[in-house]
């Protein structure tokens, strides 16, 4: 970090900032501008790439069938500690840890129950209020926002504003991922070396309801005799046009191939529509930092607005979409990029490669005075 600090203040030192993947954009800009409390002057172009600035999604049953499984094996309970973790927290747009635990030990029988009513994903009132909703208020805020947009970028002694770039895997046409809500996705089940057995079912969340079980545990193996997760949300997030993660296929062949400690486990029932489409993970009005704050009206909690089509406002694959109006502004970025289909989240494509080299030479072009 000192070396990069050092040549962070070279003289005609030039830096585009490429921002891939979880880390979010907008956070990191702002709050990690300052490199041993000066800030860097010769930042010129920051682009993130996929990164999920209104929040990311993981599927809930399968965040359920973790936090189940963490209490047997090791190795998940390393995955659950990461979901349960202040990043995962802020981040996601929903987690198990949202829920209302509850637990009856009257009839001998230990019952656990998660239930959670999902209304608002980015609720930061008291009471109720999440992480994720309070983390959302401050990035968003209206001092947050002007501040990282009017930050200068005085390099080679020109006087110009940041370059801020934002590129999306997600589709610019509102497509979805072929997923649908309230439906059975499998269920499992696993035998140890003890012959004890647990079986687990899972599927995918309700939308706009009461909620109704995303995943349900239970057997003899020595985790919590009946463990039950009820779920609703505004919108069916997993279908969202977005970057794409094959999470559950990814489970299921990790599955496949048993712990050491399992003797077998097996999926009496699976719906391969989980294991031929991806779900959403960095949804499209996320990766392009769409907000409500500044008199637009991105809301989270409509399913219309993440579903926008913004590919149509694309002239040609060399060039990005036209700035968006500074007056209401709707995101922090004033370059958007987006593909007309859904893409795997931070997949490399000939179109945004092009993307990418050409904000590299409108830098260039600006900074030689072209």
């Amino acid at each position: 970090m000192m070396k990069i600090n050092h040549h962070f203040h070279l003289p005609g030192f030039l830096l585009l900032l490429l921002l891939v993947g979880i880390a979010n954009a907008l956070q990191t800009f702002q709050s990690r501008w300052d490199f041993g409390g000066n800030r860097p002057p010769n930042i010129a172009t920051f682009v993130a790439f996929d990164t999920p600035n209104r929040g990311a999604v993981i599927p809930i049953s399968l965040q359920a069938f973790v936090e189940y499984l963490q209490a047997e094996d090791p190795d998940v309970a390393k995955v659950y500690k990461n979901l349960a973790g202040p990043a995962a927290q802020e981040m996601l747009l929903y987690h198990p840890i949202m829920g209302r635990l509850s637990t009856d030990n009257t009839t001998g029988r230990t019952f656990h129950y998660h239930t959670t009513q999902i209304t608002n994903y980015e609720d930061n009132s008291g009471g109720y209020g999440t992480e994720h909703g309070r983390f959302m208020a401050n990035l968003n805020s209206k001092a947050m926002d002007q501040e990282i947009y009017d930050y200068p970028s005085p390099v080679l002694n020109l006087n110009r504003h940041v370059r801020m770039t934002a590129i999306s895997n997600g589709s610019g046409l509102g497509e979805g991922q072929g997923l649908t809500s309230a439906a059975y996705i499998g269920d499992a089940r696993v035998e140890d070396v003890s012959s004890h057995t647990a079986d687990m079912y899972l599927f995918t969340s309700a939308v706009s309801g009461t909620a109704s079980r995303v995943f349900a545990g239970g057997g003899s193996i020595p985790l919590p005799v009946i463990f039950q997760f009820n779920f609703s949300e505004p919108v069916f997030t997993e279908n969202l046009p977005g970057g794409g993660r094959a999470t559950y296929r990814i489970i299921k062949s990790q599955w496949d191939n048993a712990e050491p400690h399992l003797a077998d486990t097996w999926w009496p029932y699976w719906n391969d529509v989980f294991s031929d489409n991806s779900h959403a993970f960095i949804p499209t009005m996320s990766a392009l930092g769409l907000v409500n704050t500044l008199g637009a009206d991105w809301d989270v909690n409509r399913l219309p607005d993440w579903f926008s089509q913004f590919r149509s406002n694309i002239a040609s694959l060399e060039s990005p979409i036209p700035p968006i109006p500074s007056s209401p502004r709707q995101s922090i970025f004033n370059h958007l990029y987006v593909p007309e289909h859904n893409q795997d989240h931070v997949m490399i494509t000939p179109e945004n490669k092009s993307w990418m080299l050409y904000e590299l030479n409108a830098t260039y072009n600006a900074l030689s005075g072209r």
